[in-house]
């Protein structure tokens, strides 16, 4: 029941109601449950009066605890009980909450809709907003009684709210309003609830606002049990519809008959609600009267505009009346307002005659004319009104092109009066156009009218009515100042200008062309009026004053067209004669749509060009356009043909060369051949015999007249005999080239066989009949060419049988094993090669494949079967393309299936030349031995050697060589093969039979089947021997075991038992047990039986070479050139390998030096700890190591490593500036801290400590001979600590390369190279270690002498500087 606590009677267990229960002595004894009866009080509860209770074994007491309060909040208690005779209390808390029954008040939950905030004279529609903690209906419409709104139930003044319990007990709540009795606005339903918690259910609340303005109350929650009730505030706008309109009265005033006008009516809601509003009595209106719109809806303080629109149709006045009705947009409230809008006008007329020579289209015609003419009419105003009208005239624009209009015409008088019932004026209007105009039925002349009175002629009407011919707008005349425009009458004109117009064809320039000198030719010129009038035209030649005519300005070319014409006109005539030209006629008359034929005749005198400049002078053209007239030029050229004899033209296709460079030009050439200048000669290049090639000639046309020309092939001179025909072809024979052109010549070239062919070309002029004087020219050089047969050569293999053909030898193969030898084909001749390769295989063991080479695939053929023999396949093959010098590469496969001797040829087929074959013969051999050697090499010398080929049938390659190679003397050298048991069931015994110096080990052994066991050959030779296909033979024979094959030991000569032999007899007598020694035998080979005939022998080669390593120094004393500190010398020598074996060598420093770093400060670290602080000491020994490893990889540098470039007396000044002693014993322990340094600083201090002692030897460090070598490694730098700020140290004397091999009969150059850093004599001794030399024969060295000194003792001699 609780944990233990102390007896306290304390004022709380006083507190504690309980019911009375019964005595123990009245329960019964069988009963196991004792149970407190309650007593039935409606208010308070019996306080307890027993505090003992007897509780029954395995039974149990029940206390009824009951909670009462009369205030809301949460109260706790506890009850404390005790066990007799155990002093154990136990304590039950007891804890209790008061409520009032409550309802959510929070708007979010109440409300549909909320926000936060609201605008000043913002309009919101059913929300609620938390600023002014209020419901807001928004704007309604008033006028009705409530009644009438219960009547029509309106959903838009109604709104539903939640109402929630959010309390833990039922909740009855009456709905009121805080104005109840005289609430006329809002109502409510239901006007109770009754909600189980979290129960919710929705409250309507309606709006009907019966009087315009704010209106608002507050929604009363009264909720059962709770004195505070909910309180909600609610508001609304009651709104009345109204409509403002402006104006009411809307007057037209007067208005000219068949005018239009407009006016607005303007309608403006001032309102917060939506207005509709309808316009009626529009019926009533003449049907000149038109609404833009006669009904709609205006938004809250909004305003729209209707327009009204008057045609004036008859004259008189009008005067209607227009209703407007408003109401709600729903038409709920029906019309709530209606405002009587009046409407009134008034129309008139005037009477105008006009009389005007009309044209086709009622427009004013003036015709076409010519541009400076003129053309004139006459119009006729009458005033047949009974009022005076004023008139004046206006020229206006006739479009966006032809603004200037006013410049072409003139209207006399423009203005005047016209009166009553009087005769009419004449008004003349000239057309004087200055530049060409064209107008078609254009309102260009406006006639203004001015004046007063009534009534309409008939004629006026009519032609209002026919537009766009007239318009007129009136304006009354009574007004005070002047009268009123009362008409605006366009006149519609027509009228044409333009100059004269004529082509000439053929356009200028007329060229005759080129023209054999004395020959005549005659032209036609026609000369077409393009133009609408009549026009004379007069041929003439330039006058001497042209070009200052034409050079005057624009206002000028008039004055200056007509001298023109004068002078023009006293020298015409029928024909002109200007140079080699005669025109005729010269001058005549053209009309409209004509043409005239002038004929020009032109007779080709002299040689040259001969041009001339004409003018055309037509009447009524435009002066700005050529004022000396329409240009015409005459142009003929007189000349003899030629052809061109430039051969960079004729042979521009082909590279061009002079007879010193011929050969190299022949290399490189790519076409068909090359022309030699000096030698006056086409060389036909690279053609194969039998095949033909093609050469194109250009043969230009060196004038501008066409020309014939002969073509002729002919044997040289003296030659005659030589066979050209069907050799050399020539096509065509004749050609006709125009002028200042060219034509190709073929020649085609077909060797029948190789050897050299020429012949001559000639290209002859054919002179034209009827000339005289001319001399025949002739193009004429020689032709030559030569066949060449192509020439393909098998490089890899090189092996060549007894029959002269290529050999490819492969290895003995095991069964299904495979082999890939090259093939190598080469293009020795100098003519491109088109080939195919055929494989001929009567097993199909061989295979070819092609690798990635220059040869080009470029053609699919078949090859007859007859030309190809025994070949296995006969599908369409290709055709490869190499060119000259050019190797391509195959892949030759053998894959044995076969266990013999097995033969196969490639047949090499040039393309056009099947005869031309080269065969290349395939020899390979397949074996299912079951003791085979894996790891041995084939001899490439006896693949290849002519005596395993002068045989009638040619052996494969046995792969039976061990190649040791180059041996030094008195060493060891290993080989290492495995022998085979391929059987499954048979065992097999080998034995080898091997003299000094070969070893095998083992040497006899067993092969279980299908196993292999590694044998070492051991080659050791004391002298220089030489062994080449050293023969050793391998006995094996095939043995039996009595044991199972799983139970037979592997066994060998190598194998041994250890066995413990006794080394003293046994005496029983004495106390000590006897010696014992260990013995190492050989173990006896297992006894078996030989399989009879089984006995078969395997041969192996050996090849080596044991020598000394021979070398010979190409000097061994280097004198270097005096220099300056700081700067490089350089020398070369030379090493040669003058023995059998390769050379070995590596270039070191003498015994006993070591190398030394120039220091400039030598510093230890454990001295520098009594001068400088721990962190200093350790930052710099972290730099060091950086610095170094720059060093090593100059590209790689630390950004601290900058630290290091500072001189070191800066470094150590600064440093002395702190306290050293008790900064140092401060941090000394901290040095044993494994955290703080790495190993490798450990390690430093370790050699600082050690080199304490030999500190007082660094004042006099000496320097050595061989500073640095080129091969010292990092560590020689790092390990000691006492290098702090090094400089950088370059070698004294440096050797590259430094090691390497040589291979015999080889040299290797080596580079030297002094660099001192002081001034002085230097000289070093470098040691070069080669191995393997001949005992007492030295080491190779070589003696390095260098001098370092001043600028000014550079030319002394070494003993003056001495």
């Amino acid at each position: 029941m609780g944990e233990a606590a102390s007896r306290d009677s304390s004022a709380k267990e006083s507190q504690v109601s309980t019911q009375r229960t019964e005595s123990p002595q009245d329960s019964l004894p069988t009963s196991s449950k004792s149970t407190m009866e309650s007593a039935s009080m409606p208010t308070e509860f019996l306080r307890l009066k027993r505090y003992r209770w007897v509780v029954p074994a395995h039974g149990e007491v029940e206390l009824k605890v009951h909670f009462s309060t009369k205030k809301p909040g949460k109260f706790e208690q506890t009850l404390r009980f005790e066990l007799v005779q155990t002093k154990r209390p136990y304590e039950l808390p007891c804890c209790g909450t008061g409520l009032y029954p409550s309802i959510s008040q929070d708007p979010r939950v109440v409300f549909p809709q909320w926000r936060k905030t609201m605008k000043e004279d913002e309009i919101i529609f059913k929300e609620y907003v938390e600023s002014t903690e209020r419901f807001h209906f928004g704007p309604l419409m008033c006028g009705k009684s409530r009644e009438w709104y219960k009547a029509q139930n309106c959903p838009g003044n109604a709104e539903n709210i939640t109402i929630l319990n959010s309390s833990p007990m039922d909740v009855e709540v009456q709905f009121s309003f805080e104005n109840a009795g005289e609430a006329e606005t809002f109502l409510l339903d239901p006007p109770s609830m009754a909600l189980k918690p979290k129960q919710k259910q929705e409250l309507t609340i309606w709006a009907y606002p019966t009087s315009p303005g704010f209106l608002q109350d507050k929604l009363i929650c009264s909720i059962g049990k709770n004195p505070e009730p909910v309180v909600f505030s609610l508001c609304c706008l009651g709104v009345r519809m109204k409509l403002e309109v402006s104006p009411l009265e809307l007057s037209f005033n007067k208005q000219f008959l068949h005018s239009t006008d407009s006016r607005t009516l303007v309608l403006r809601n001032d309102t917060l609600l939506p207005v509709a509003w309808q316009l009626s009595g529009l019926d009533d209106l003449a049907e000149n009267f038109s609404l833009s719109q006669d009904n709609g809806a205006i938004d809250p303080r909004s305003e729209f505009e209707v327009t009204v629109h008057f045609r004036a149709g008859q004259m008189g006045s009008i005067e209607k009346t227009l209703q407007l009705e408003v109401s709600d947009p729903e038409n709920i409230l029906g019309i709530v307002q209606a405002e009587n809008i009046k409407i009134s006008a008034e129309v008139y007329n005037i009477s105008l005659s006009f009389d005007m020579p009309e044209g086709p289209g009622g427009s004013l015609e003036f015709g076409t004319i010519n541009v400076l003419d003129n053309a004139k009419h006459v119009l006729t105003l009458q005033n047949k009104g009974a009022y005076n009208i004023e008139y004046s005239f206006m020229l206006g624009g006739a479009g966006p092109m032809m603004r200037d209009v006013a410049s072409h015409f003139t209207v006399e008088p423009k203005s005047g009066m016209l009166t009553a019932s009087q005769p009419g004026v004449d008004v003349e209007m000239l057309f004087h156009p200055t530049r060409e105009i064209l107008l078609k039925d254009k309102p260009i002349l406006y006639c203004q009218a001015w004046g007063g009175g009534w009534g309409l002629g008939w004629r006026l009407a009519s032609l209002l009515w026919s537009p766009p011919f007239l318009w007129t707008q009136v304006r009354d005349a009574s007004s005070g100042e002047g009268s009123e425009l009362v008409g605006n009458i366009p006149l519609r004109v027509s009228a044409k200008a333009e100059y004269s117009k004529c082509s000439v064809e053929p356009a200028s320039p007329i060229n005759f062309g080129a023209m054999v000198k004395g020959t005549r030719k005659t032209l036609t010129v026609v000369l077409d009026n393009k133009g609408t009038l009549n026009f004379k035209f007069c041929i003439r030649q330039a006058p001497e004053e042209a070009s200052a005519l034409e050079s005057k300005s624009l206002q000028q070319g008039e004055s200056a067209k007509c001298s023109l014409r004068r002078k023009s006109s006293s020298s015409t005539q029928r024909r002109l004669s200007v140079g080699m030209f005669t025109v005729s006629p010269c001058s005549g008359s053209i009309g409209p749509g004509g043409q005239q034929k002038i004929s020009v005749e032109c007779l080709a005198r002299q040689e040259g060009t001969c041009e001339k400049q004409l003018y055309i002078d037509i009447t009524g053209r435009d002066p700005k356009d050529n004022p000396l007239g329409i240009p015409f030029t005459l142009i003929a050229k007189s000349c003899l043909p030629a052809l061109v004899e430039d051969v960079t033209s004729i042979f521009e296709d082909y590279p061009i060369c002079s007879s010193s460079d011929l050969v190299q030009k022949m290399q490189s050439v790519k076409g068909a051949g090359l022309f030699v200048t000096d030698e006056n000669r086409f060389i036909f290049s690279n053609i194969q015999v039998g095949r033909e090639a093609e050469a194109h000639f250009s043969i230009y046309n060196a004038r501008h007249l066409p020309c014939d020309v002969v073509l002729s092939i002919k044997p040289l001179s003296g030659e005659e005999k030589s066979p050209i025909k069907n050799i050399f072809k020539l096509y065509p024979v004749k050609m006709s080239i125009a002028g200042s052109s060219y034509a190709i010549a073929t020649v085609t070239f077909t060797p029948p066989e190789e050897q050299n062919y020429n012949c001559t070309f000639k290209a002859s002029l054919v002179i034209p009949k009827g000339s005289v004087g001319i001399e025949p020219q002739i193009l004429t050089f020689t032709i030559s060419g030569k066949g060449h047969e192509p020439r393909l050569t098998v490089v890899c293999s090189s092996a060549r049988s007894e029959r002269g053909n290529a050999v490819l030898r492969f290895k003995r193969l095991q069964l299904w094993d495979s082999e890939v030898l090259p093939l190598v084909i080469r293009n020795d001749g100098i003519i491109p090669v088109k080939f195919m390769l055929l494989l001929e295989d009567e097993h199909g063991m061989f295979f070819l494949k092609g690798r990635t080479s220059p040869v080009k695939v470029f053609h699919t053929g078949d090859v007859k079967k007859e030309l190809i023999g025994k070949a296995s396949k006969l599908p369409k093959k290709p055709f490869f393309h190499l060119s000259p010098g050019k190797s391509t590469e195959f892949d030759v496969i053998f894959k044995p299936t076969l266990a013999q001797h097995l033969e196969g040829k490639i047949h090499v087929l040039v393309k056009d030349s099947y005869s031309n074959e080269t065969l290349i013969e395939l020899v390979g051999e397949g074996h299912k031995e079951e003791f085979t050697l894996l790891g041995l090499e084939d001899d490439t010398q006896e693949r290849n050697v002519k005596s395993s080929l002068k045989k009638d049938i040619t052996d494969a390659v046995r792969v039976n060589h061990i190649e040791f190679g180059d041996c030094p003397v008195g060493k060891r050298c290993y080989r290492t093969f495995a022998v085979t048991n391929r059987s499954l069931k048979q065992f097999m015994r080998f034995e080898w039979e091997a003299d000094a110096p070969f070893l095998f080990s083992p040497k006899v052994g067993h092969l279980h089947p299908g196993c292999a066991k590694d044998i070492t050959v051991i080659l050791k030779s004391d002298v220089p021997a030489t062994f080449m296909r050293h023969l050793v033979k391998c006995k094996m024979t095939k043995v039996n075991f009595e044991l199972p094959q799983k139970k037979v030991p592997d066994w060998d000569d190598q194998m041994c038992i250890v066995i413990w032999k006794n080394t003293t007899r046994k005496n029983p007598a004495a106390a000590t047990r006897p010696k014992i020694k260990r013995v190492v035998e050989t173990a006896p080979e297992p006894a078996h039986t030989v399989v009879e005939e089984s006995s078969q022998e395997l041969e192996v080669y050996l090849s080596a070479v044991v020598a000394y390593t021979q070398f010979k120094l190409s000097t061994t004393m280097i004198q270097f050139k005096s220099t300056l500190p700081f700067q490089t010398g350089t020398a070369t020598f030379t090493l040669q390998n003058t023995g059998e074996v390769a050379l070995e060598y590596s270039w070191e420093k003498p015994a006993g030096s070591e190398p030394v770093k120039k220091l400039k400060k030598p510093y230890s670290t454990t001295l520098m700890r009594r001068f400088l602080s721990y962190d200093t000491v350790k930052h710099r020994r972290k730099l060091l190591r950086l610095f170094w490893s720059e060093q090593d990889h100059p590209s790689e540098t630390h950004p601290e490593v900058w630290q290091l470039r500072r001189p070191a007396e800066q470094q150590q000044d600064s440093e002395q500036q702190q306290e050293p002693d008790s900064k140092w014993q401060q941090n000394s322990e901290q040095e044993q801290d494994p955290e703080q340094d790495s190993e490798q600083d450990s390690v430093q201090e370790q050699d600082s400590v050690q080199e304490l002692d030999s500190v007082q030897e660094l004042d006099s460090v000496q320097e050595l001979d061989f500073e640095q070598q080129q091969y010292s490694e990092q560590e020689d730098r790092v390990s000691t600590s006492l290098e702090v700020f090094p400089d950088v140290v370059h070698d004294l004397f440096s050797i590259n390369p430094y090691c390497g091999i040589i291979a015999p009969g080889q040299k290797e150059t080596f580079d030297v190279q002094f660099f001192p850093e002081c001034l002085g004599k230097f000289k070093t001794t470098l040691l070069c270690r080669i191995p393997n030399l001949q005992p007492g024969e030295k080491m190779g060295q070589v003696t390095l002498e260098g001098r370092a000194q001043e600028k000014d003792s550079l030319d002394k001699p070494l003993e003056e500087t001495e």
